[in-house]
């Protein structure tokens, strides 16, 4: 709360003592009245939850509009999953403890309070959650409700002269609460109430740099547009469309506001990073309109919260599209995710309690999927090997022309059947897959604390080796990331025995590319680089015991016929051979043209 706020409440409460001092000399004091609700059994599962198992609720009492000085009394309302404290000064909800969750220290995970989150819903300048005023309400100081049950309760006072009643509905299970705003005193309204929210994202993972990566504001139009906002550093942005929710989510955690019978107008959304702060991740700042509606002669607005973890099954029932909060990747990386890799590793996670032992089966299923094409590229690069003595000739009679070598090895490879690209394909089909779980391992919320050989936890890096002062930037090394750096170079030496393209710098790159990924991917999951180093081993195993297998006499064979048949004219050229005979061809054109 900034200073300008404070002293607006002060000025405000200052006003509200003169207004109770003043009405006491000249009006009576309104009479409190509290209607107790019956307990009544949860609703079916074919009816909307409009019968609730009520504890103390629909509370009709009202305070006469003056500042209380009874102290703040709080109310603990506790699910299965989540503990809700709510406040009489104001009737507003005042914290969210999530309790299957900890955070990287062990400590409970408090995804709202109002001390980092302040959510304010005013009237003009009316403060609806005014927190200078009592609420009363008939509310348990304790209160755990059974699963299957919902209870329903209400916070009531009279605010610049209209009774504002807060009612909420919490189910047993779950982190959704329902929260209807009801206003009666003023027969025509035209106003829209103004939703006013900031929130400072508490600092729930280790790694601050990749959670404030992770951490932005999504929102969802009633025309069906979804959209974030994921500047890294400062960013805002004002909206004309009608929305009907937003959140403010960070890695594995979010906390949203979806409309129920109205939408939000005028929307306003900024994000701001401060480095500096440790403690937090980004402070993120909403506000809108949102027009109420008249019900039984009063103005009611009704919303619904979620506060609770990026759980994809868990948040595709929240409302539509609400499951974007979980980020799966762009395009068709995220429909991979969505369609193929969430399911299986979903399967999986029903017989396997070992989030190490899923990853490997997972990549076991997706090398057993590629195969068959697999096999064909290590049929081809058998042929290039049996090539390669007459390669090297090659190399050698035209001593170091690489331009030369390089057409008359790939005459060489027309004459005998060969398609050098071939052992590429399989890579190429895999890195769909390769770059889905590039997004999908660092913010699967089902690996977070999941313990694996040395590492604690499969959804950040291992950091066994670590020191004080950075070094280029990172003060570790991630085993599984080093791991998987060896076995690439290890799968790029094999390669590079039967590539006869692989030469001068172009080899040289090939060595240095794994070099540069260790960096990239130092400091990412180790769920993923464990994924990567176990994929290289079952790469480069399947390629030694293919090649024992394959029959080198058969390979010599096909290639001497392919030879005779294109000395006698009768080998038809494939497409890939006739585009890249056509290029050569342009190639030696365009040079000559520039020797002259």
């Amino acid at each position: 709360m900034d200073k300008n706020q404070i002293i607006g409440l002060v000025l405000i409460g200052a006003m509200l003592l003169g207004y109770t001092l003043y009405t006491r000399e000249t009006t009576p004091a309104v009479t409190t009245q509290t209607e107790q609700v019956s307990n009544t059994t949860s609703p079916s599962s074919n009816s909307q939850a409009t019968v609730e198992d009520s504890l103390a609720v629909v509370v009709d009492s009202t305070i006469n509009g003056g500042p209380t000085s009874a102290p703040e009394k709080t109310y603990l309302v506790e699910n299965d999953d989540i503990k809700a404290v709510f406040s009489d000064h104001g009737g507003y909800v005042k914290r969210i403890e999530l309790k299957k969750y900890t955070t990287y220290l062990g400590k409970p995970v408090v995804l709202f309070d109002h001390e980092s989150s302040q959510l304010e819903f005013t009237d003009g300048n009316v403060e609806l959650h005014d927190h200078v005023h009592g609420f009363s309400t008939t509310l348990k100081d304790k209160t755990k409700i059974k699963a299957g049950d919902t209870i329903s309760f209400s916070f009531s006072a009279e605010v610049g002269g209209e009774l504002v009643t807060h009612t909420y509905r919490i189910g047993g299970t779950g982190y959704e609460i329902w929260h209807t705003i009801k206003i009666d005193g003023r027969k025509e309204r035209r106003k829209p109430l103004i939703l006013d929210w900031s929130y400072n994202l508490k600092k729930f993972e280790d790694d601050v740099s990749y959670s404030r990566n992770q951490s932005w504001i999504n929102y969802y139009s009633v025309s069906g547009d979804y959209n974030e906002i994921v500047d890294s550093g400062d960013d805002e942005e004002q909206l004309d469309a009608s929305l009907k929710w937003f959140s403010m989510k960070n890695r594995f955690f979010n906390s949203g506001i979806i409309s129920e019978n109205s939408q939000f107008q005028r929307g306003f959304f900024k994000s701001v990073q401060n480095d500096a702060d440790t403690n937090h991740i980004k402070w993120l700042h909403a506000s809108a309109e949102l027009p109420i509606n008249s019900k039984d002669g009063a103005h009611v607005a009704e919303l619904r919260y979620y506060f609770g973890p990026n759980d994809y099954h868990i948040l595709e029932h929240v409302t539509e599209q609400y499951e974007n909060n979980v980020y799966m990747g762009w395009g068709v990386f995220g429909l991979v995710n969505e369609w193929g890799v969430l399911p299986l590793f979903n399967f999986l996670e029903d017989f396997i309690p070992s989030y190490g032992l899923i990853i490997l089966i997972l990549v076991i299923i997706v090398k057993m999927i590629l195969f068959p094409i697999a096999y064909r590229s290590y049929l081809s690069m058998a042929k290039m090997r049996e090539l390669k003595p007459e390669i090297d000739a090659i190399k050698a009679e035209n001593d170091g022309d690489q331009q030369k070598s390089q057409q008359a090895t790939m005459k060489l490879y027309q004459q005998a059947g060969v398609n050098p690209l071939a052992g590429c394909i399989p890579m190429v089909l895999q890195m769909p897959v390769l770059l889905a779980l590039f997004n999908f391992f660092p913010n699967c919320i089902e690996l977070r604390h999941q313990k694996f050989l040395w590492a604690h936890d499969l959804s950040t890096y291992d950091n066994v080796i670590q020191w004080g002062t950075p070094i280029f930037g990172f003060d570790h090394i991630s085993i599984f990331t080093l791991l998987m750096t060896v076995s690439t170079i290890g799968y790029t030496y094999l390669n590079n025995q039967t590539n006869a393209q692989a030469q001068g710098p172009m080899k040289m790159m090939s060595y240095l590319m794994p070099l540069v990924f260790f960096f990239v991917l130092n400091s990412y999951s180790a769920g993923l680089t464990f994924y990567y180093f176990v994929s290289n081993l079952i790469t480069i195993s399947q390629q030694l015991i293919a090649t024992k297998f394959i029959d080198k006499e058969k390979i010599r064979l096909t290639i001497e016929e392919n030879r005779k048949a294109a000395a006698a004219g009768n080998k038809k050229q494939s497409k890939f051979q006739a585009r890249l005979q056509e290029a050569m061809k342009a190639g030696q054109e365009n040079r000559k043209n520039g020797k002259k």
